[in-house]
């Protein structure tokens, strides 16, 4: 809900395009800041404890949109908001990796994250809804009750799925686990270029004069919870692999398919690809770090690959911002401007399968050789 109506927040603000991305990806600065201490608090606190004090956080920044009535204010809220998403990603994916066993994590992660594709999904049309029956205040506050419930609900995680750690050693192990890079910087192209369809979907639908972009999110949800229900199984049976390439592919002609959305219609069809495409290798790339750590180490790889996604959150939204300006300077109108940026990002996919590919190939070579 909240990623979807800051941008709308700010431009209502009377704000300029490239201050809708800067505001839209400033959460990612606190984030990337507060990234050292995660593996160092998980060594320290439980990670159900950890979990509640991030959802605390988190309430506090979506009731602060809802009292703010400057892009200061707004950029504020932002700030803190980061710092409790640094937290709660790599929190609940060690809490659903530890829940499960070695040859079950693919699957496993593949419907742990339906929860938070659906989130994703589905709480973009709620956002604008409520927005449109009662305005941004009540959207935000209605944001920050549903973290007072998450609150809630993670005070009843069971003691025995987090385990009290109790050595400290600081170092960068501490910060950055080593076997989880590739996958970080997979995420930072990946996850920056889906921001980036968070960020200015609506307001790209707007000029073209459809207002109900949000059903985008609507075909997003839908085709994540169908693909995740096999994508998972086939990544534990066949191998991530090929589910991670295909996926790639798939969200890179996504890109294409919304630059060339005229109509309702084509926006739902860009959803269900989009679907298909980052809904499948969100999970699936996730699941290759968790199984090329051991299990004490597994907060901090979850740190590491989440690094990557912020870095992407705070990267492309602004780049995206600076090419739809600079198309708009070159004499593009503002369609033609957003055409042009969705298609200019569609190449940051190309980086992140490129670089899986040569990873995978140069993994492969190094069993062999240890063989």
């Amino acid at each position: 809900m909240v990623n979807t109506l800051i941008p709308k927040f700010t431009e209502h603000l009377s704000s300029s395009v490239t201050i809708v991305g800067i505001v839209a990806s400033a959460f990612a600065v606190t984030s990337i800041l507060s990234r050292p201490l995660v593996g160092i608090v998980g060594t320290i606190l439980r990670d159900r404890l950890i979990l509640c004090i991030s959802a605390a956080i988190l309430m506090i920044a979506y009731g602060l949109f809802g009292f703010a009535k400057s892009v200061p204010a707004i950029a504020i809220g932002r700030l803190i908001q980061g710092a409790g998403m640094a937290f709660v990603g790599p929190i609940c994916l060690t809490i659903a990796s530890n829940s499960l066993p070695r040859d079950r994590i693919a699957s496993g992660i593949a419907v742990f994250s339906i929860g938070q594709a659906a989130a994703n999904a589905f709480g973009p049309s709620i956002g604008l809804w409520i927005l449109s029956k009662i305005g941004y205040s009540a959207a935000f506050f209605t944001s920050s009750t549903i973290m007072l419930m998450a609150l809630i609900i993670s005070l009843t995680i069971p003691r025995g799925s987090d385990k009290k750690r109790i050595s400290c050693k600081v170092s960068i192990e501490s910060f950055i686990e080593k076997k989880a890079l590739t996958p970080a910087i997979i995420f930072f192209f990946l996850g920056g270029a889906y921001s980036c369809i968070v960020s200015y979907i609506v307001l790209y639908g707007e000029s073209r004069g459809i207002q109900n972009c949000g059903v985008f999110f609507s075909a997003y949800a839908v085709f994540v919870i169908i693909s995740r229900s096999f994508s998972g199984r086939i990544g534990d049976k066949y191998g991530v692999f090929y589910v991670i390439v295909l996926g790639m592919i798939c969200f890179f002609i996504s890109f294409h398919v919304i630059s060339v959305s005229s109509d309702i219609g084509m926006f739902i069809f860009a959803g269900a690809f989009s679907a298909l495409g980052y809904g499948i290798c969100q999970p699936s790339v996730q699941a290759l770090c968790m199984m090329r750590v051991p299990e004490q180490r597994r907060n901090t790889a979850g740190n590491t690959c989440y690094l990557g996604v912020d870095v992407g959150y705070l990267a492309m939204p602004t780049v995206a911002g600076g090419i739809i300006n600079y198309a708009q300077s070159g004499g593009k109108d503002l369609v033609e401007s957003y055409i042009f940026m969705y298609r200019a990002i569609s190449l940051a996919i190309v980086c992140a399968l490129v670089i899986y590919i040569f990873s995978e190939k140069k993994s492969i070579q190094h069993e062999r050789l240890r063989r």
